[in-house]
């Protein structure tokens, strides 16, 4: 007997290996998948899904690849490991892959080899009319030599379409990539970023995988609600990690003679997959439990007495912390008591979080952050923003906004600081102490949104931005935001602060653009009223200017 079959399970709920039964129709991959479909029949070129690690990418890729087997027209060709030692290998299996016969490739010419390539392209696709889709699993592997021979593939056109569609499944990494190769980059037709699950879809993943391995039995009740938030809270919503947390307490059930999967069962687990999650459990405990007691003193005391309280409480936090310290605004969620509250009161050390790449979100106090060396942070290999000094006043909230019906945090922290993940969120969670959850906020409630400094790594590309609007408040540049979404422009926002101009809230069209061509042609795609006011943007500021948002994220 199988061990699943001890759970009346007709097969592993939870294998690690990409299999399309398992896929999970989430909204983002859902998406992801329909926009690919549509860029490769229309034969528009270059495509790109990004996403961190665990995101479902390969999954992704498979699933796409079966939907694509349906189609007789679509001959589709899988590369899962593009690290190539040298650009003729490459050429070689591309070669081989679309003539069908790998081993009978034996051309070292690459002149000789391209030609031949183009015109087994011209032939499918020309003369035979199929559409030809390369699709490279591992993106960011790729050499930078392969990496041109992909954008000399593209050249490969007819006056109406690309005769070869190339999907490229990457991690982070590959942004770097595109960003020293603006030739590539120029080319992408749809750049589309994968992100964590949000604690419905957890839920949503879990359910499925069980029902998909069964027949008739309640599946409802080997999870506990209590027991997928503490799946949730660990994994951060990452598929990878919570497929493979749930089989750990499939097992431990099994071991245990259990029936279900509680808060505890699944804590344990937790306590032995992720050994540096013990701390974070403790800690946990002790905020909450000083977050109720500091929370009912504030909600008993006046408006003068409750600023007194909220420093008091920063600086007990910060002390027992260290230098280090979190982002909590004390006040009941609906309004900040007073003016005060939104610029660091005279003599306190509000804390100031800061983003680098690959590390998330963590928030330093003051005094730390007047000590923290650059090449302390550059030797463990991210590249940070210079953040200033103590006597730089810059601002330790962006402002706060109300939600509207239909929207959610998610959006929202995707809208304010360009992408979502789960150190924006914890940041915002911290810093709204009355939300329980995430996905029931009730529309009105005002939102506080802490100011996060990005770090935005250098870049060769000459590129500019359409700016459309600008605003010196949170809310208003939401509002705008909204009017546009509801218009079809695509917009996004760039908060930024300057000693001089303070903070301002920047809102550009999405994307960035390398030929005059393609600005003008953006521009004629909205109306006149607000292509007639747009402007161009080349840089976003001088040394002193601090962003919350990566311009380049797409």
């Amino acid at each position: 007997m199988e061990y699943f079959e001890i759970l009346n399970l007709k097969r592993e709920p939870f294998s690690n290996s990409p299999d399309p039964e398992f896929f999970f129709q989430s909204r983002q991959h859902v998406d992801c998948l329909q926009k690919l479909e549509i860029a490769v029949r229309l034969r528009r070129g270059l495509n790109v899904v990004v996403g961190e690690v665990g995101t479902g990418k390969t999954t992704l890729c498979r699933q796409f690849i079966r939907r694509l087997g349906s189609d007789t027209g679509i001959e589709s060709h899988l590369i899962l490991d593009p690290q190539f030692p040298n650009a003729m290998d490459f050429l070689q299996t591309v070669a081989g892959m679309f003539e069908g016969d790998a081993d009978a490739i034996q051309e070292r010419n690459e002149t000789r080899l391209k030609e031949r390539i183009k015109q087994t392209l011209f032939r499918k696709g020309v003369d035979e009319g199929k559409t030809i889709v390369l699709l490279i699993d591992e993106g960011q592997k790729i050499p930078a030599a392969c990496l041109e021979l992909l954008r000399e593939f593209l050249n490969f056109e007819t006056n109406d379409y690309k005769l070869l569609q190339i999907v490229i499944f990457a991690q982070q990494e590959f942004e770097v990539m595109a960003r020293t190769h603006a030739n590539f980059t120029d080319r992408i037709n749809l750049y589309h970023r994968l992100g964590p699950l949000p604690f419905r879809d957890t839920r949503r993943l879990i359910h499925f995988r069980l029902q998909q391995s069964t027949e008739g039995t309640d599946i409802n009740r080997l999870f506990t609600v209590p027991g997928m938030w503490a799946i949730y809270h660990s994994t951060g919503g990452y598929p990878r990690k919570i497929i493979n947390l749930c089989h750990s307490c499939i097992l431990t059930m099994i071991i245990q003679n259990r029936t279900e999967a509680g808060f505890w069962l699944v804590r344990s687990c937790i306590r032995r997959m992720f050994p540096e999650k013990r701390r974070q459990f403790r800690m946990l405990k002790m905020m909450m439990a000083g977050a109720l007691l500091f929370s009912l003193a504030i909600l008993l005391a006046d408006d003068d007495r409750r600023f007194d309280l909220f420093n008091r409480m920063e600086r007990i936090v910060a002390a027992s912390h260290g230098a280090r310290s979190i982002v909590a605004i004390a006040s009941d969620g609906d309004r900040v008591p007073d003016d005060r509250s939104l610029a660091a009161p005279p003599g306190s050390t509000m804390p100031s979080p800061i983003v680098t790449p690959g590390k998330g979100i963590e928030t330093v106090s003051e005094p730390a952050r007047s000590e923290i060396k650059r090449q302390d942070l550059e030797n463990e290999g991210d590249e940070v923003a210079d953040i200033g000094s103590p006597a730089r006043k810059t601002p330790w909230v962006l402002g706060r906004a109300a939600m509207k019906k239909g929207e959610s945090l998610s959006q929202l922290i995707q809208v304010i600081y360009g992408e979502f993940n789960n150190g924006y969120l914890a940041a915002v969670l911290q810093a709204n102490p009355f939300i329980r959850r995430v996905e029931a906020i009730e529309a009105g409630r005002t939102i506080h949104f802490p100011a996060i400094p990005t770090s935005v790594g250098s870049t060769d590309m000459q590129c500019w931005w359409i700016q459309l609007d600008e605003q010196a408040e949170l809310s208003e540049a939401l509002e705008q935001i909204r009017e546009y979404h509801d218009q079809g422009i695509p917009v996004r926002l760039i908060p930024r602060y300057h000693p001089d101009a303070g903070l301002r809230f920047v809102i550009v069209m999405k994307g960035y653009f390398f030929e005059e061509s393609e600005f003008q042609k953006r521009l004629a795609e909205i109306p006149q009223a607000i292509s007639s006011k747009a402007r161009r943007v080349r840089s976003w500021g001088d040394d002193q200017t601090v962003l919350y948002a990566d311009p380049y994220v797409m």
